[in-house]
């Protein structure tokens, strides 16, 4: 169904973050947000600069919107873990706001809480030296109050991982030389934190982008590099994707083409991958990868944006890793896809454009799947 504020607005928000709150609610998080209001047989869009994205209520066909917490200027690359009080905690990337290059340019990254009405605890992190890519930020990676970002950075010919850290309440910075990084994903488990890159493997005479893997104990500051997981060669390794909120990581990346992955593959670290499982396909092509987890499942959904028939496909898994395909459909949607899994349901987020030349140009669709891992 449509996104909709009310009977005479509807809504799109840029899906960069949907994250489920324990009591059903789901933030989605971005940049654009759009809002149409209905005037006659038409719809205008109205000049909006002061929201942050909308909640998705579990028992209402209605979103809340939910306002920026730096109104009037340009945000980008939201990011957002559930807190145990009902809250979100969220980072984001403040940009210029009158640019035509594709990558925005970051003045500053800042962390704040959220309930979807309000905000607290409201901070700049760490600055940077290097130029960000919101486009290229990691998952927001929390598990008993440690909190980590990664990206991938710019620095002259170099392409280094920054991590943002949060321990014991205490954000800070560091930038590790890890190759010529593209893409980077990070988790948290009990034990360590884990690190996923996407790059060349330069002892090899040809390679575009394999993946590989590093790991660290939660208070050290060097990484240890494991043995590559998978090799690119011709058909380079793409969007790196953590499933971390099961009890397990669970690894997801594509491969082949930047724009259209002819494969989708998911991973199991049960152990480092030393003695690691092996991948398992998941059979689509795929421009877009998303996840979301609670216990020993969760759902994998992938989104063939470019491809004729725009195909969207869901996949259940379940630890020792397993997964089929349980839903498929053409689609008119474009752009990213977001998903987030409850209790009883899984809540897709797409983005479908104008059909009829009076309909928006584009606004937020929710589907709602009546949902229980088995």
């Amino acid at each position: 169904m449509p996104a909709r504020l009310d009977d005479a607005h509807l809504i799109y928000v840029e899906q960069e973050a949907v994250v489920a709150n324990r009591d059903g609610r789901i933030l989605v998080a971005g940049a654009p947000v759009f809002v149409w209001r209905q005037a006659g047989d038409h719809y205008d869009l109205l000049g909006l600069d002061s929201l942050f994205g909308m909640i998705v209520e579990p028992t209402s066909r209605l979103v809340r919107p939910v306002p920026s917490p730096l109104p009037g200027r340009a945000l980008k690359g939201m990011r957002a873990a559930a807190l145990p009080d009902g809250w979100w905690l969220v980072t984001f990337a403040e940009v210029f706001s009158v640019q035509t290059p594709k990558r925005p340019n970051v003045i500053a990254m800042w962390v704040g809480e959220t309930d979807g009405t309000s905000w607290r605890a409201l901070e700049k992190l760490p600055a940077v030296a290097d130029t960000l890519d919101p486009l290229r930020f990691s998952a927001l990676a929390m598990r008993d109050g440690r909190v980590r970002l990664a990206a991938p950075v710019y620095r002259d010919w170099r392409r280094p991982v920054v991590q943002f850290s949060r321990d014991d309440g205490h954000w800070t910075v560091r930038t590790d030389d890890v190759g010529l990084a593209e893409y980077a994903a990070i988790t948290v488990t009990a034990s360590s934190d884990l690190l996923a890159v996407a790059r060349p493997d330069t002892t090899l005479p040809d390679d575009r982008n394999s993946l590989f893997l590093y790991s660290k104990a939660p208070k050290d500051s060097l990484w240890t590099p494991h043995p590559r997981l998978w090799l690119g060669g011709q058909d380079p390794v793409h969007l790196p994707l953590f499933a971390s909120g099961g009890s397990l990581p669970v690894l997801l990346w594509t491969t082949g083409s930047m724009l259209r992955g002819s494969s989708a593959w998911a991973l199991s670290l049960t152990t480092l991958p030393e003695s690691a499982n092996k991948p398992i396909p998941l059979p689509a092509s795929a421009s877009t990868l998303a996840t979301s987890s609670r216990a020993d499942g969760g759902v994998i959904v992938t989104f063939d944006r470019l491809g004729p028939t725009r195909e969207l496909r869901v996949y259940e898994y379940h630890e020792p890793l397993r997964a089929s395909l349980v839903y498929s459909k053409p689609t008119g949607y474009r752009g990213l896809v977001g998903v987030a899994f409850t209790s009883n349901r899984a809540v897709l987020i797409a983005s479908r454009p104008a059909e009829p030349p009076r309909d928006p140009a584009v606004i937020s669709m929710i589907e709602t799947h009546a949902w229980r891992c088995r």
